[in-house]
């Protein structure tokens, strides 16, 4: 079973929706930092990457849904006894996936004002928690996520090397082989300006997001289309940053050993068709959210139906369905 280690009080909060949250009160201020991990070694660098970037590193929390192996096992113990740390681990084979972790992280927050979801393996450039805050703060939407793909660094001659990236919107490039809408960086817009799909890896809004659109805890394939439905039927804008602050590791696989959950879990034989039955679930909640003629479990600000028409600016492809491996798949 997971092991989890809290240290935040949690004593009740409304949210932006007039919710109340039992056992829960707000921190104002407090930037709450969810991170899942899959055997990153990067971890702990990211982490300490963040809090040496801050201004007021102070004000940052982490919540961590660690997957671990042998080679990252107890890669956290030197935070167990911070109260600034919320960590579950759990051994990779008891993994459920990334939607599985994220919605786990999501269940973590107490009221801290912002969260910020990310990767694990992630640099930051000083001050991008005011930076952040400015720009979620000048887009006067309490609703409003700051988002788009981070910049990259990689690994040349044992250094780490960075390269900038402009505000840009993301947008749906094609429909790939299982018939879901493959995303990719768009043109650069201006800074703050409304896009409308978000980055997994980079997603900075106010925490009462964490319970208005937890991450749905089976997708992990075609996450960020998924998501991106999900907070505008919810209610929730998404806007390009003024600044990208932070970078990612893309392509991990160049520079270091890198362990994948969907590839260790397909290779072991007795977990192969537990990979099979979540992949499985995982498509059809894709075809379902990718379905014009309904809105189930979704949010009732806004229709899927208004999405498709506000993503004219935002697709080379059709987002929705019907596509012909879609209905093969339900047919299947």
């Amino acid at each position: 079973m997971p092991e989890q280690r809290r240290g935040l009080a949690a004593p009740a909060l409304t949210n932006i929706a007039g919710t109340s949250v039992p056992g829960i009160t707000m921190t104002n201020q407090k930037i709450l930092i969810k991170i899942v991990s899959y055997r990153d070694p990067e971890l702990i660098k990211t982490i300490a990457s963040a809090l040496a970037a801050a201004d007021h590193p102070e004000r940052v929390e982490f919540a961590i849904v660690n997957q671990v192996g042998d080679e990252t096992r107890d890669q956290l113990a030197i935070f167990h006894a911070d109260p600034r740390f919320t960590v579950t681990e759990v051994h990779w084979s008891q993994s459920l996936g990334l939607g599985w972790a994220r919605n786990m992280c999501d269940a973590m927050w107490r009221g801290q004002e912002f969260t910020l979801q990310l990767d694990s393996h992630m640099r930051f450039l000083r001050g991008w928690d005011n930076r952040f805050m400015s720009d979620l703060e000048r887009t006067d939407d309490p609703r409003g996520v700051i988002s788009c793909y981070p910049a990259t660094y990689h690994f040349a001659a044992g250094a780490e090397v960075y390269s900038s990236t402009m505000p840009h919107k993301i947008i749906a490039a094609h429909v790939d082989a299982e018939g879901i809408p493959s995303l990719r960086s768009g043109s650069n817009v201006a800074p703050l300006a409304r896009t409308l799909i978000v980055a997994g890896g980079m997603q900075f809004s106010r925490g009462e997001v964490c319970i208005d659109v937890p991450n749905n805890d089976i997708v992990f394939y075609g996450d960020e289309m998924a998501h991106s439905i999900r907070l505008f039927c919810a209610g929730y804008n998404v806007y390009a940053p003024s600044k990208v602050t932070i970078f990612h590791l893309y392509e991990r696989h160049k520079w270091m050993h890198v362990e994948y959950w969907s590839k260790n879990l397909q290779e072991d034989p007795i977990l192969r068709p537990r990979f099979q039955r979540l992949y499985d679930a995982n498509i059809a909640i894709l075809m379902d959210l990718l379905d014009l003629g309904n809105d189930r479990h979704l949010g009732s600000s806004r229709t899927k139906r208004e999405f498709n028409a506000f993503s004219e600016g935002f697709r080379d492809c059709e987002i929705f369905g019907p596509h012909d491996t879609l209905a093969k798949l339900a047919a299947s």
